[in-house]
């Protein structure tokens, strides 16, 4: 069961990666990172 959160986890950690990254390269440094937060901190969505 772990193994499925563990696969999990890690495809979230990865995609965060990818968006920020992404954002750096177009040049949407504050933006990029105010979003992964707000998607972070958020409990209700």
């Amino acid at each position: 069961m772990m193994k499925a959160y563990w696969k999990y986890f890690l495809y979230i950690l990865n995609h965060k990666t990818n968006v920020l990254i992404e954002c750096w390269k177009e040049g949407l440094y504050v933006q990029g990172v105010k979003r992964e937060l707000e998607l972070m901190t958020s409990s209700t969505r």
